[in-house]
């Protein structure tokens, strides 16, 4: 995840997006820095054997793109941060859409980018009266109308995708 989970307290760390895009980027590097110790040992260039890290020798496979990373976005802005975050670490990235792609297609498109997309549409805002109509915005009426047709706005732009009943009850 590149993004904090909602209802977690400000004092634990991560608490921002950028700071979740920072643990992430420093965990790859670490990573990466693991990989080189170890080869570097193992061809016996360094006689000091690196300490041995399970979490970043199973991150290995990630980095060598054995192993794919599955992205959780929210909206389609956290979509395209996914992706600048997979190619800046050359990642085999498939990405979990959160049924706004529709609002920037043609930059998710060109991402180049598989998603996972959820039929888990929203429900229909209330405006049964005027003070309940008031409050809710136009961006939540046009979401609300549009949503639906995402899908299909994603396969006729010709990005691969899969269907899942992920966010249903």
């Amino acid at each position: 995840l590149l993004s904090v989970n909602r209802g977690r307290g400000r004092d634990q760390y991560p608490n921002s997006p950028m700071g979740a895009v920072a643990l992430a980027r420093q965990t790859l590097l670490d990573t990466q820095w693991y990989i080189k110790a170890w080869s570097a040992f193992n061809n016996r260039e360094s006689a000091e054997r690196p300490e041995r890290n399970d979490a970043l020798e199973k991150l290995s496979a990630l980095l060598s793109g054995k192993q794919s990373a599955l992205f959780v976005t929210d909206n389609e802005q956290y979509f395209l941060r996914a992706n600048r975050f997979a190619e800046e670490f050359n990642l085999s990235a498939i990405m979990l859409g959160s049924g706004k792609e529709y609002q920037r297609l043609d930059a998710i498109k060109q991402t180049g980018r598989s998603i996972i997309l959820p039929i888990a549409f929203p429900t229909a805002p209330n405006v049964g009266s005027l003070e309940s109509a008031r409050n809710v915005s136009l961006a939540d009426l046009m979401h609300w109308d549009i949503a639906p047709e995402n899908p299909s706005r994603v396969a006729n732009a010709g990005i691969p995708l899969l269907l899942t009943s992920h966010g249903l009850t």
